[in-house]
């Protein structure tokens, strides 16, 4: 990419949530994309590897995306939402 955002905390705590069907209270918002807000996600592999990615949708049908292998993985649950 030539041009990105990096998203930055100034000193408020924060920690991850477990998504259960909607966004939590004090969700951070990293932006939006395509008319939708985009909110910061976490997810564990089962390898163990915990990757970052966004989480966007519609009330009651969020998923997470990230990348790895080169692809775009999505995910429908067993994600992670950053809060404030």
């Amino acid at each position: 990419m030539s041009s990105f955002d990096v998203l930055v905390n100034s000193g408020v705590p924060l920690k991850w949530v477990r998504y259960t069907g909607q966004i939590p209270p004090g969700a951070v918002e990293a932006g939006v994309e395509n008319g939708k807000s985009l909110f910061v996600g976490q997810f564990t592999r089962p390898d163990g590897s915990v990757h970052a990615g966004k989480v966007f949708g519609k009330p009651g049908n969020y998923i997470f995306n990230y990348g790895y292998g080169g692809k775009e993985i999505t995910e429908k649950s067993n994600f992670r939402i950053l809060t404030r």
